[in-house]
């Protein structure tokens, strides 16, 4: 993975993972959304390494509650997702997600947030629909790429 865009609001972020490939156990610090240029089928791991659940990822929105991530797009999710955890492709094809993180939370710059997560969202859009154009005219397979950015430490000493 690798970032595409940062400012001091947002982080972009360009991934892909491989069928059969599962990425580092990693936490989710911010707010964020993605978007699935080559949708697959995702299994979910927890923590301690249970598997949890699979989904068809195509694109989300979620936000951080605590030890879990909800959805803020109005996609009802029938399971709850941590915000520690890993994911393995265990679809048959390259999964490549546009994943967009939103740096900022607090009250005074909630307007700001919503704005620009919107405007994040189109450009996750607008850079998937680009990707998708790039790789039918190129096809090329996707590069497997870590998730390693992600990986902090996931007990705190207090």
């Amino acid at each position: 993975a690798h970032v595409i865009q940062e400012d001091e609001i947002t982080r972009t972020w360009n991934f892909s993972l491989a069928p059969g490939a599962m990425t580092s156990m990693h936490r989710h610090d911010y707010d964020y959304s993605f978007v699935a240029v080559a949708p697959s089928q995702l299994e979910i791991y927890g923590e301690d390494g249970s598997r949890l659940f699979d989904f068809w990822a195509t694109g989300l929105s979620l936000r951080v509650e605590g030890d879990y991530l909800e959805p803020t797009n109005g996609v009802p999710l029938p399971w709850k997702v941590p915000r520690v955890h890993a994911a393995r492709n265990i679809g048959p094809n390259w999964y490549h997600e546009i994943l967009t993180e939103i740096k900022v939370t607090t009250n005074s710059t909630c307007q700001c947030v919503a704005h620009t997560r919107a405007a994040k969202l189109r450009q996750a859009q607008e850079a998937k629909a680009a990707a998708q154009e790039m790789h039918q005219k190129a096809k090329i397979a996707l590069e497997p790429v870590s998730y390693t950015h992600l990986t902090l430490p996931t007990k705190r000493i207090v």
